[in-house]
């Protein structure tokens, strides 16, 4: 895969090959009325889940332009399985097709779609691209869809930070995660002129909802989420991060049997606990 130079449709069939993953057995797809087209959802219940009115919805990685709930199954059944929670993980429109806000829009359908059910509690969550949505939709929900946002949490989020020290050195081309390919698509997802929602400006704003950030210390991205960090910091949001020393971008991939992902979804599951519970004394 040439991350730089491939077709967009050349890198999703390529991604799509080397990543998709099975869909277990709790899992299903739904579908529901979307902005363009129905938006199709994957569905986690874990065996022994039993309704608690608290639902996880999450956007997969792929810098917004390939990948799918298949091929972050890993990732979202791990995160349902340790948490206890329902899981729809959104097969949302991809760039540059679809670009910004669509995502975003995406997101906001399917939160409409839980509340006019019986989901009273909402976790917000996603990685890389998807870390960077789920924050975006928490920026433009209305305030009574706001009410029912728990928190929301982005693992190893990218959010734009192309200057200074923000992009560390440690980009790797044949990854995708070097500095040429992060301005790829950031040029794809966005329309000429058109403000980013996913930019550090737009999602450093005041609000109640509290924030779960994970970075990676060989990320070549880590600076964006120390960056975000410090911003809501500033801002008196509640906000908790943690840092995987040793990992870099996209480590979650690797399974609950690496020690890594296993005691990043323990603390996401520990995080999750504290939100769900409403106090802020919690943590």
């Amino acid at each position: 895969m040439d991350w730089l130079h491939d077709s967009v449709e050349s890198l999703r069939a390529a991604y799509d090959r080397d990543r998709k993953k099975p869909i277990p057995s709790w899992a299903a797809w739904d579908e529901i009325e979307g902005n363009s087209k129905p938006l199709r959802i994957l569905r986690h219940k874990p065996p022994g889940w039993e309704a608690n009115q608290t639902l996880i919805v999450y956007f997969h990685g792929g810098g917004w332009i390939v990948g799918s709930p298949e091929t972050h199954a890993d990732i979202t059944a791990s995160l349902s399985l340790s948490v206890e929670c329902e899981l729809l993980s959104v097969d949302y429109r991809l760039a540059p097709e679809h670009v910004a806000p669509a995502p975003v829009m995406d997101g906001l359908k399917v939160l409409e779609y839980l509340l006019a059910g019986s989901a009273q509690k909402i976790i917000l969550c996603g990685d890389s691209a998807g870390g960077a949505i789920a924050l975006a939709v928490e920026r433009a929900v209305p305030p009574h869809i706001r009410q029912h946002i728990s928190g929301v949490c982005s693992f190893y989020g990218y959010f734009g930070g192309f200057t200074g020290n923000l992009l560390l050195a440690k980009g790797d081309r044949l990854q995708g995660t070097d500095r040429e390919c992060l301005l790829r698509y950031w040029s794809l997802a966005h329309a000429n002129g058109v403000a980013s929602p996913y930019s550090l400006e737009n999602l450093s704003q005041p609000s109640q909802v509290p924030v779960y950030l994970l970075a990676a210390s060989e990320d070549p991205m880590f600076g964006d989420t120390l960056e975000l960090t410090n911003r809501l910091s500033c801002l008196d949001r509640l906000v908790t991060l943690d840092i995987a020393e040793g990992e870099t971008h996209g480590f979650l991939h690797d399974g609950i049997e690496s020690q890594a992902v296993y005691q990043t979804i323990e603390l996401v599951r520990e995080w999750s606990r504290k939100v769900r519970s409403n106090g802020r004394n919690d943590f």
